[in-house]
Formats: C-alpha cells, structure tokens, sequence
C-alpha cells in the first residue's frame, strides 16, 4: 500500500477530505521525526516502537566491485513491531 492509497483509504472511512488526512499523517511523522531526532523512543500502542540505535563504523565490501569502503559510525531507525496479531477478515 503506498501512501497515496492510504490516505484515499483513510479519508473514505473517517469521512475527511484527502487533503486533511494528508496534512495529519504529515504532522504524524514531523512529530515522530522531531522525537526521534531528540533520542526518544517512539511507542504507538498496538503497532510498534520506534528508536534509534547507534550502528558501528568499520570496513565493508561493495559487493558489485569488490572494492572496500570505510563507513562512518551512524545512527539509524530501528522499528519493532507490537506482539498484538494483525487480524484479517
């Protein structure tokens, strides 16, 4: 499902303009970003959490030339998903 469709999705059901929807999941993700951004973990209850992790540097391989490349240590966004089953009709 890409964005575009949920949005469409979203707006049907809650009966609100696409561009409404639009203007909530951006402030949705600004406001995950900006928790993010200041080392938060991010729960949404009954979908996952959201939390960076701190990856080492080191050498790896590019695995088309073969050549290696040093990569800086970095911060990434790691997401686990909540236990609660996805229930399907």
């Amino acid at each position: 499902m890409t964005q575009s469709e949920f949005i469409r999705i979203m707006a049907v059901r809650q009966g609100l303009s696409q561009e409404c929807v639009r203007r909530l999941i951006g402030a949705l993700l600004d406001s995950l970003e900006e928790g993010l951004a200041e080392g938060e973990r991010c729960i949404l209850r009954g979908v996952g959490t959201l939390h960076i992790v701190r990856r080492e540097g080191g050498k790896r391989r590019n695995p088309r030339t073969g050549e290696e490349v040093e990569i800086p240590p970095h911060r990434v966004v790691r997401f686990r998903p909540s236990h609660r089953p996805v229930s399907r009709p």
